[in-house]
């Protein structure tokens, strides 16, 4: 039975919970509560604001995230 269960849990590993989500000023997230290895998050900017490279992160299988998106003002890319 207990060689049984260390199988399962070989093959079927409980997921790493993830570390606290990265701050993003001028930014908001959705969920902020129960992530795990696997899940995604994806950020907003504010008004007049966009995101510079990734508008998510991913929580590895160690719990860590992603690189963190950046928030710009919407004028720097315009060139005015």
């Amino acid at each position: 039975m207990i060689l049984s269960l260390l199988l399962l849990r070989t093959l079927f590993p409980y997921p790493a919970a993830c570390e606290q989500l990265p701050k993003v000023e001028i930014a908001t997230f959705k969920p902020t509560e129960g992530l795990y290895s696997g899940s995604i998050v994806n950020y907003t900017c504010d008004e007049n604001f966009v995101l510079q490279n990734w508008s998510f992160v991913v929580c590895d299988e160690n719990g860590k995230w992603s690189a963190t998106p950046t928030c710009l003002p919407s004028r720097w890319l315009r060139g005015t």
